[in-house]
Order: C-alpha cells, then structure tokens, then sequence
C-alpha cells in the first residue's frame, strides 16, 4: 500500500458489524487510541488511559482521508465511516491506516502494541 514505511503491515482488522469490542493502539506509556463502532457504518476513535479514562487528544495526532481532508475530532472523538479510508499520523509521521470495507484492516507500525478488548 502507497504511504507505509517499512515497519507498517496489516495488523488486524477492527469491525463495524461488532460493537462488542474494541480495538486499542498503544500509544505511549499511558495513552490508547481505541476503536469502537457506534452504528452499522460509523465507528469512533478516542484516546484514554490504561485505564480506559478519556484524554485529551495528543498534540501531534491528525488523522485524514486518503485525499488528504483533515478529520476533525468532536468532543474528544474522530467519528469514521467503513465507506472511507484513513491515515493516521504522530507529528507529522504516518503509522498507520484505515483501509476502506466493511471491516478496518489495520496497517499499524510494528513499534505500536495493539490488542482487542
């Protein structure tokens, strides 16, 4: 896929037809960006603590469709569609994507632990 580096490749896949789990990007230390749908084609992306507490969005994250338009958080939350792709960025470096089906394949950079909840 254009735009991954080296350490990125398919890490899983994150569903919009299973509202039961979640699936959460390490961040750092102490910051997750998890993802959960909402609705049969939205789900949202938002940051918490280890603990599962909301944070505020770290300074650096942008995430974007494929044509380049900034995707705005609303209240601490990206909302996303299965029907659009995504590229996620950290100040500026991609490391990661939301590749377009009804179901997120997850490219992630292989330095970000993940797991489902």
């Amino acid at each position: 896929m254009a735009g991954l580096n080296k350490d990125t490749g398919f890490r899983g896949a994150f569903s919009y037809l299973n509202n039961n789990s979640i699936y959460v990007i390490v961040m750092g230390p102490n910051t997750e960006l998890r993802m959960q749908a909402v609705a049969v084609a939205v789900a949202r992306l938002y940051f918490t603590d280890n603990n599962g507490n909301p944070v505020q969005v770290p300074n650096g994250f942008t995430l974007t469709d494929t044509q380049g338009n900034a995707i705005l958080p609303f209240l601490g939350n990206y909302y996303v569609t299965w029907f659009n792709s995504y590229e996620m960025r950290m100040n500026g470096q991609r490391f990661g994507g939301l590749t377009t089906q009804q179901q997120q394949a997850i490219d992630l950079d292989e330095n970000y632990h993940r797991y489902v909840i």
